[in-house]
This record gives C-alpha cells, sequence and structure tokens, in this order.
C-alpha cells in the first residue's frame, strides 16, 4: 500500500518519539507517496539535514556523518528513488522516494522487504504470510517489523500476526498501517483498531499509539486529479473504545476513508499466541452499544 503525506508524517512521528532504530522488515515493499524534494524538506524541518548548494546544485547534508555518508553511497547506486511504482491515478509526484532512502534517513541501518511474489515490487524475500516460518527464512529478528496494506490481502490473520511477532526482537517495534471503514472489497477484511488494542494487550506488549486515521476527499479537486490530490484532507484521532462501537453502524462518514494505525513494543513478557476475546465481551465489561445512549 501506498502512505499519503499525512500517514508518513505518523510513521516518521513513531521512528523518532519512540526511538525506533537498526533493523526493518517491511512486510510488503512500501511506496512512499511523497517526492525526493518534498522528504529533503522534511528532513530539513526535523533537523535531521540542512539545505547546502553544491557546484551550484541545491543538496541536504546530513547532520550525522556517518548517515551522510550512507546517503552518499544510495545516491551512488541511484536506490533513492522509486524506480517500480509508475501508477499516475495514484500519484503524479515524480520521482517518489524509495523505501531504502526513507529508512536509511530515519536511521536504520538494514532494510528487508518481504513478498508472495518477489517480481512484483523487488521485494528482498519471497515468502507466504500464511504459512509458518517467517523467522527461519529471514534468519533473524528485526528491531522493527512493519506492515503498511498487506494483511488485509492474506487469508490466515491469525498466522500473520504470529509471524509478525516471532520476527519481532525483544524492545522492538511493531507497526500497522492497515485499511478499515469503506476499503470494502479492496482485500479479504477491513480492520478495527479493537482487533489490534486486544490482540497486542492480551500478549502483553506495550501499546505506543493506536489512532484512527480520517481521510476525505477534496471536493474542489479536479476529476481527473490523482488519488492522493483528490483525497487530501484528514485527520487523526486516538482510539476510544467507547466512541468507536458507538460509531460502530452507519455513524461514520460515508465520504470518507479510514485507517488503523498502531505502533507496539514487544517486552520480555510478551506472547505470540494467546488468542483474544473482543473487549466488549470480557467480563465485567462494561456494556457498549451503538442503539443506546
Amino acid at each position: 500500500m501506498g502512505l499519503v503525506i499525512k500517514q508518513i508524517e505518523w510513521l516518521v512521528g513513531q521512528i523518532r518519539e519512540h526511538k525506533i532504530h537498526g533493523s526493518v522488515l517491511q512486510i510488503g515493499r512500501i511506496d512512499f507517496f511523497i517526492s525526493v524534494e518534498s522528504f529533503q524538506d522534511m528532513l530539513c524541518e526535523l533537523g535531521v539535514a540542512k539545505r547546502i548548494v553544491h557546484n551550484g546544485v541545491k543538496e541536504i547534508q546530513f547532520a550525522d556523518d556517518l548517515l551522510h555518508k550512507k546517503y552518499l553511497d544510495l545516491l551512488a547506486s541511484g536506490e533513492q528513488v522509486n524506480k517500480v511504482f509508475n501508477n499516475p491515478r495514484f500519484t503524479k509526484k515524480s520521482p517518489l522516494i524509495s523505501d531504502k532512502l526513507f529508512f536509511l534517513s530515519m536511521g536504520f541501518d538494514e532494510c528487508t522487504s518481504i513478498d508472495l511474489d518477489t517480481s512484483r515490487d523487488h521485494a528482498d524475500v519471497q515468502f507466504d504470510l500464511n504459512k509458518r516460518g517467517l523467522l527461519s527464512t529471514v534468519k533473524h529478528q528485526f528491531d522493527l517489523v512493519i506492515d503498511c496494506g498487506t494483511m488485509e490481502h492474506i487469508f490466515d490473520v491469525r498466522q500473520v500476526m504470529e509471524n509478525i511477532t516471532g520476527a519481532t526482537k525483544t524492545d522492538g517495534a511493531i507497526i500497522h498501517i492497515t485499511p478499515g471503514n469503506n476499503t470494502f472489497d479492496h482485500g479479504f477484511f477491513q480492520f478495527s483498531p479493537t482487533l489490534f488494542s486486544d490482540y497486542y494487550s492480551c500478549n502483553s506488549y506495550d501499546i505506543l499509539d493506536l489512532s484512527v486515521f480520517e481521510l476525505g476527499r477534496n471536493c474542489y479537486s479536479l476529476p481527473d486529479a490523482p488519488f492522493d490530490e483528490r483525497w487530501d484532507t484528514s485527520r487523526f484521532f486516538k482510539y476510544d473504545p467507547w466512541l468507536m462501537a458507538k460509531c460502530s453502524f452507519g455513524k461514520l462518514a460515508a465520504d470518507r476513508i479510514y485507517f488503523t494505525h498502531c505502533c507496539v513494543r514487544k517486552t520480555k513478557l510478551s506472547l505470540e499466541n494467546r488468542v483474544p476475546i473482543q473487549y466488549l465481551f470480557t467480563p465485567g465489561a462494561k456494556y457498549i452499544s451503538p442503539w443506546k445512549e
């Protein structure tokens, strides 16, 4: 799945706030709908890099010398841009940054991706997440495992979760950005925040952030504008079980697309295969109904 600007900003915020770095495993290679120039501006605003002029050409220089050397090596390889994604119906921004540029800029020193079909997005490792054995396939655990729009396409969600958690280091993080309401037939599933809240709580993970992302259509955009220009109004709000349950039958806006954004940390006490009961039905839970005030 491709991430629009506000989702990219949320992801950057989670990585920086929770000091996530080291190695990253992408569940499906991520497309970032942001141009190289706009991403450089973002890095400068964050204080990660600064603008310089070299031989009359505007460039950026990272504050960290080692990171800047890695950046120059990436430029020399030509891997700073996404050479695979090309769909003007989604975005006309060009050139788009690559996943390697994004994660390198965020301080990661290893970036790996998996997919069922590596020829499609040139992922590094081929693996079917319906099956067990992700950890033995990728050989080691990661500091961050991130799923931005793959899980909804995989039938065995429980196995996906066990694969993801098994491939995450203790004290490592897991990030999900998954489609929710108004993404009918995009995949097998539309995911509610309660899945992540209940699963990760049940399995003793620290929930660092669980938010709902609401994406709205710009009524002033041109009819033939790409997706990221037509759908450019958005807001985040923290997941509130009571509020979401009250809105669970027809009370979310029909002209909006909703996504679940989740960031958790694995602890020494974390498990991988405990089956949760939805909070609505746990013993002693407060009864919440969309039909009662």
